[in-house]
């Protein structure tokens, strides 16, 4: 099974949270005098996936999936052609492509769906959040995501270097911000955060059967 690790430094290099998979075992093959030689298992690759994620927080006032629906991308070059998404008070701007893994599969929408899964699973996102009301009593805001100001991720051909997938948003605000400082929490890359990449980037097997990620902030402190 995999293994995780998280290291803390205290260099200015901000400190990496790991999951590294491992390749499905490999199969037994029993051949029986008479009948036809099974056919050899394909050629499989690596496929390693870096993700980052902005320490502070904005406020999305709209659904989870609202937002993922803003990445409208073509299946023809594989990219993203929406336009940038409009928030209260900042706008945030969008970027994917991809390659044809194959006839059926395309590395694009995986990222897109790594994307949906993990905001849905992960702590760098909280689902309707309650807030205290006006009478005490936790009151349920609908359709309200308490998310990273920016993400990323990119899936790269460990055999060739190659980027084949990349997926990211950044948000641009309105106005110029202060307030305290947003420091990055390594606890929150814990398996609800890589367990949906990972499941996620599987949709290319077999064309890629091992999977290598690893996450950190970008920055590692935002004070402005």
């Amino acid at each position: 099974m995999g293994s995780r690790t998280s290291t803390l430094t205290t260099s200015p290099a901000a400190p990496a949270t790991s999951f590294y998979s491992q390749p499905p075992a490999t199969p037994v093959v029993t051949i029986t005098e008479g009948q036809p030689t099974p056919t050899s298992a394909p050629h499989t690759g690596s496929l390693s996936v870096y993700s980052t994620v902005n320490p502070r927080f904005i406020n999305w006032q709209d659904s989870w999936q609202a937002f993922i629906n803003h990445f409208v991308w073509d299946k023809n070059t594989g990219r993203c052609v929406g336009g940038p998404i409009q928030g209260n008070g900042f706008t945030i701007a969008i970027d994917c492509a991809g390659i044809q893994v194959d006839e059926d599969t395309h590395m694009t929408l995986l990222l897109i769906k790594a994307l949906r899964d993990v905001g849905l699973s992960s702590l760098w996102f909280n689902q309707n959040p309650k807030v205290p009301g006006n009478n005490g009593a936790n009151t349920t805001i609908p359709s309200w995501v308490v998310m990273p100001e920016a993400f990323t991720i990119q899936a790269t051909d460990a055999a060739t270097n190659n980027v084949v997938g990349r997926l990211s948003y950044k948000t641009h605000y309105d106005n110029f911000l202060s307030g305290v400082c947003s420091t990055c929490e390594t606890g929150r890359f814990n398996s609800q955060f890589f367990d949906p990449i990972i499941a996620a980037v599987q949709g290319s097997y077999p064309v890629f059967n091992n999977f290598t990620i690893e996450a950190q902030c970008d920055p590692w402190m935002v004070c402005v």
